[in-house]
């Protein structure tokens, strides 16, 4: 009986990473294929306005104007910190600088 019991794992343990992996397959194909609705709309203006635009366009600039938009119109303490920015600031707050470690 024991016997029986032990050889029943691997066929559930098989089964569950079965299950994991067509469950994970079919989210990325859900996501690929049914983008968000909001999404898709800023990838489109995106794409139109460098595509139709009369002169250059920044993308990077356009896109952190953007952001920088949509989170004013949350709360007051919510910001954007592009890359740079963000380094910055945490040097300021570990007290971790890079450089040559002179001091003024």
């Amino acid at each position: 009986m024991l016997i029986k019991n032990i050889k029943k794992y691997p066929v559930i343990f098989m089964a569950l990473v079965l299950g994991i992996i067509l469950g994970i397959k079919f989210q990325i194909y859900l996501y690929e294929n049914f983008p968000n609705k909001n999404e898709s709309k800023i990838n489109q203006i995106l794409k139109l306005t460098t595509t139709y635009y009369f002169e250059t366009v920044d993308t990077s600039k356009l896109v952190e104007s953007a952001i920088n938009g949509m989170f004013n119109k949350l709360d007051p303490h919510t910001t954007y910190l592009p890359v740079e920015e963000e380094k910055i600031s945490e040097e300021i707050f570990t007290g971790e600088f890079d450089g040559i470690g002179v001091e003024g």
